[in-house]
């Protein structure tokens, strides 16, 4: 066997059950191996295992494998060696968990491992900079409280439910029968949360050539931002369900639930928001961990897929092998980036920027975690009154996304793909150092070799590197990441998918 394929074949994650030997230890390692966690070894006592992970559960707990799925993703977008799970609860003086996850490699560092006490020792030899503490509880009490007696659910709940169903079974059984729709198009931008993006640039090329086919939006409820004149559907109603069922064409920029099979009529286009940085789709760790049935029913998702919008030559080699379709690639670019690239963006910015009462200060748009003294509260600080440090949520609540990164004049970012956006408007961005090489993981490419900015460590370094407004000697490095980054972004992709995809549908008039 080759050096490559004994990788492939190691556990990912090695569980050390720790307890005195009996029947508690015992009913420990059963519920651990009865979980059947993939790519997951137990070992009791001070045993050595072979994964990159080593996890140390106390005997009488019950391993919760849904959360050990959520920290593993967790851990693989941070620069962590240590990475401790701890109820919500929990305060600084009481974060001692009876479960710790470890990078093997750091226990072999300090020689924390296999010593009994390896969780101690090697939290106290990390120190809290090397530790990422995460709002999961991986380990869970055996029984869980008895409900109270008599405890129903709300009427409208379980009327909710019970609807739900009834749409689902409609769908499936009655609605996928009735004839097709020609020219017909359901669209759906961030699960019905918005009106934006890649959805909303291809609709207004459709409205504006005077397309006759009838166009519908599904909204949660609570969605705002819909013009007047455009029909909407609530998401997952039984309108909605009959949109879907009639449609010839879907646009989404998220995917649809995996419930909602589609017909051979229809034409699935899926316009993916963002070119991806971290590990995404069937290539997320917490997917590779998942069941054998969870990852087939996402790559029945998947396979609805018939088109797909790209960027780039990185979307190619790293987006859509990661969805796991076989749809036909369309290089466009993304309909969602027009608005940058044609100025209208920059415009809605402006008229938002005097709503918010920024508009006559240079704007920082922060798009990174903070972290104790580097955040944006403390940059804006330092910067003083004529900066405006926007975090990015913030931003969003006020506008929408593209309009958000319109915003800002610099960015600071740390791994966010909204690097590959914010550079087609060709202004600086300032890159937070994600740590030594050698712990970050679960990321297609290391920004940090590759961003057209400054890389800063500390507020010192960040608060110079946004002073220095002009950025001239990183604008070669701004092009040079545009052209290897944003290969078909023209400014035109809506339009180009109206041509190639919608033209020459024969539609009837719109009733």
């Amino acid at each position: 066997m080759s050096a490559s394929s004994d990788a492939a074949a190691r556990p990912a994650v090695t569980v050390v059950v720790r307890g005195r030997p009996g029947a508690a230890l015992d009913r420990s390692v059963a519920s651990v191996r009865a979980q059947a966690l993939r790519a997951v070894e137990v070992v009791t006592g001070d045993g050595r295992g072979t994964g990159e992970y080593v996890l140390f559960l106390d005997a009488g707990r019950e391993l919760d494998r849904h959360a050990c799925r959520t920290l593993l993703a967790a851990l693989d977008g941070t620069p962590a060696a240590v990475a401790c799970a701890h109820g919500p609860g929990d305060d600084a003086a009481s974060r001692d968990p009876s479960a710790r996850l470890y990078r093997r490699s750091f226990l072999e560092e300090t020689g924390t491992w296999p010593a009994d006490d390896a969780g101690s020792a090697a939290l106290r030899a990390a120190g809290p900079d090397r530790v990422v503490l995460l709002p999961h509880r991986l380990v869970r009490p055996a029984a869980a409280p008895p409900e109270r007696p008599g405890q129903r659910l709300h009427p409208r709940v379980r009327r909710g439910i019970r609807l739900a169903g009834v749409g689902r079974a409609l769908y499936r059984r009655v609605l996928r029968r009735l004839p097709v729709r020609r020219g017909s198009v359901v669209f759906e931008s961030r699960g019905g949360r918005a009106y934006e993006g890649g959805p909303r640039e291809v609709y207004e090329v459709l409205r504006a050539s005077g397309y006759r086919g009838r166009m519908v939006w599904a909204a949660r409820d609570g969605a705002s931002g819909f013009p007047a004149g455009v029909r909407v559907v609530r998401r997952l109603s039984l309108a909605h369900y009959l949109a879907l069922a009639r449609a010839r064409y879907w646009v989404t920029d998220h995917p649809l639930p995996a419930h909602l099979r589609k017909r051979p009529e229809t034409a699935y286009l899926h316009l993916p928001p963002e070119s991806p940085v971290a590990y995404t789709g069937l290539d997320d760790p917490a997917v590779k961990l998942a069941s054998r049935a969870e990852r087939r029913r996402l790559r029945r998702a998947a396979a609805r897929i018939d088109l797909v919008a790209v960027g780039s030559a990185h979307d190619e080699e790293t987006l859509v092998p990661a969805l796991g379709s076989s749809a036909e690639v369309l290089r466009t670019g993304r309909p969602g980036n027009d608005a940058l690239l044609d100025g209208r963006a920059a415009e809605r910015a402006a008229t938002a920027a005097r709503a918010l009462g920024v508009h006559e200060k240079v704007r920082v748009l922060w798009a990174a975690p903070a972290v104790p003294d580097l955040g944006p509260a403390a940059l804006a600080a330092r910067l003083g009154a004529e900066f405006a440090v926007l975090p990015w949520e913030d931003a969003v609540r006020a506008t929408d996304a593209t309009t958000a990164l319109a915003l800002g004049d610099v960015l600071v970012t740390d791994a966010s793909p909204l690097v590959f956006r914010h550079l087609l408007l060709d202004r600086p961005m300032v890159l937070l150092d994600p740590g030594p090489p050698a712990r970050r993981t679960g990321v297609y490419l290391d920004l940090s070799d590759e961003v057209p900015g400054p890389v800063v460590r500390d507020l010192d370094a960040l608060t110079g590197a946004v002073r220095d407004r002009d950025h001239a000697r990183h604008r070669e490095a701004r092009h040079a990441f545009a052209a290897k980054h944003a290969t078909y972004e023209r400014g035109d992709a809506a339009a180009e998918l109206a041509r190639r995809v919608f033209a020459h549908e024969p539609t009837p008039p719109e009733p």
